[in-house]
């Protein structure tokens, strides 16, 4: 088990002079985690990552590439478009809410 400090942050895993071979993981600066398989200082095969928020994706690598699915940012992408509708929804609920309650004292005042 060897442990180093990279530019951007901290391996701690199984190396082969001084390259990531086999199980590591990888603590990036930014709190971002890649923790599974490595090949030639690559992830590589099985392996999940972690984002800053805490998030985990389980995926595939192949020399570095992740393969299939979303990447860690298409999904951070959906979710802020996600967040952004259910405020969206929720600004029109009240708004109706508003509306009806505005209504319904203008009928009482009948």
């Amino acid at each position: 088990m060897e442990k180093f400090e990279f530019e951007g942050g901290l391996y701690e895993g199984e190396a082969i002079n001084g390259v990531p071979n086999g199980q590591g993981k990888l603590t990036y600066k930014d709190g971002t985690v890649y923790e599974g398989a490595f090949a030639n200082g690559k992830p590589h095969g099985q392996g999940s990552f972690t984002d800053g928020a805490g998030y985990v994706f389980n995926l595939e690598w192949v020399d570095g590439r992740q393969q299939g699915g979303m990447t860690p940012q298409e999904i951070e992408e959906l979710r802020v478009w996600a967040f952004k509708k259910v405020d969206e929804t929720i600004d029109s609920l009240i708004n109706e809410i508003g509306e009806n309650s505005d209504k319904n004292d203008a009928d009482e005042d009948k």
